[in-house]
């Protein structure tokens, strides 16, 4: 009996590993369903996507008098306990400014340098159906925008 309980503890292990351990119905590695987020910090719009796939898009939008700029990333992720691991793939930004006389200045920039980051997270609801804390801010449940 000691040993078929062995067999089933390192199976259950090596299915964890594998990314398909759930603790209180919540999946280790990523969320199990598609969410989005968004929280207002300090004038700028935040927003975030994390997909069951274990991918994500961040997006930032920042609009004043006369001037626009939107930032974002992508990549992919995993939690690990109370931390969200991300692994950017590439960064974005892009401006426009009204000028004088109408005379409209826009510009972009680009990278594709890997970088990794790591936040903390706290899930809100039932894998974070009702929000999610990322580094002490709280983000809202977007639906449909």
């Amino acid at each position: 009996m000691l040993r078929r309980n062995v067999c089933v503890a390192v199976l259950a292990f090596a299915i964890c590993l594998a990314g398909g351990c759930k603790l209180n119905g919540q999946s280790e590695t990523h969320f199990a369903a598609d969410h989005g987020y968004w929280a207002m910090i300090g004038g700028r719009l935040d927003k975030w996507d994390f997909h069951h796939d274990g991918t994500f898009l961040h997006e930032g939008v920042v609009s004043g008098v006369g001037a626009s700029v939107r930032n974002g990333a992508r990549g992919t992720y995993r939690m690990e306990g109370d931390k969200l691991i991300l692994n950017v793939q590439n960064t974005a930004t892009a401006f426009t400014t009204g000028g004088n006389s109408g005379n409209a200045t826009q510009g972009a920039s680009t990278s594709a340098a890997a970088q990794t980051q790591t936040l903390t997270i706290k899930l809100i609801g039932q894998d974070g159906a009702d929000g999610i804390v990322l580094n002490g801010t709280k983000y809202g449940i977007r639906h449909g925008w």
